[in-house]
């Protein structure tokens, strides 16, 4: 079920491709070469994939993390996934654009991607390894909001991987804002 899941969010990623193979992420108004995604999420250990928003105050403040995590995991991939049917696109693209994660961000239009993998707050985490399983599922960090956490969950799961060691906590509690998905909650 988690490859079809997976494949649903690489298709969705990749579908934004144009006819010179490569794709912008809706979101984050960077280029990325098709073949180059592909190859990248399947030949990484994992893919980190995060459900994210432009309004919500715990997601924004988990920003900074998400952002240097992706820098010290070169081997992880990661994929931001916008879902929230309640904010306005102008304002996701502006704010992806400038908050420049260094990964791709997608726009889940229908929020099927969302729905899928159960993903219910902001930031929610889910990280797939390349049999297409999910090995941790929850919170990047012990707080909703970044500044006030104790634990960093997603370094911790992302060391461990790196390490070939097994998860000592594949899930977390999630903490952060609901998704809204067409004017309802997730």
């Amino acid at each position: 079920m988690m490859k079809f899941l997976f494949g649903i969010l690489l298709f969705s990623l990749l579908s934004c491709a144009s006819s010179q193979s490569k794709t912008k992420s809706q979101l984050s108004g960077k280029t990325y070469k098709s073949e180059t995604i592909h190859h990248q999420y399947q030949d990484h250990k994992a893919t980190v994939i995060v459900f994210l928003s432009a309004y919500c105050p715990c997601s924004n403040s988990h920003t900074e993390i998400l952002k240097g995590l992706n820098r010290k995991f070169p081997k992880i991939s990661f994929i931001g996934v916008h879902s929230n049917s309640n904010e306005k696109r102008a304002k996701a693209i502006k704010y992806f654009k400038e908050k420049d994660f260094g990964f791709p961000i997608i726009k889940d239009t229908n929020g099927k991607i969302a729905r899928s993998f159960g993903a219910v707050k902001t930031p929610h985490v889910f990280i797939i390894n390349q049999q297409g399983k999910t090995i941790y599922t929850g919170s990047v960090t012990n707080a909703s909001l970044a500044n006030e956490s104790t634990e960093n969950y997603l370094l911790e799961v992302l060391t461990e991987i790196q390490s070939g060691k097994e998860i000592s906590h594949p899930q977390r509690k999630t903490l952060g804002c609901y998704i809204v998905l067409d004017g309802m909650e997730a």
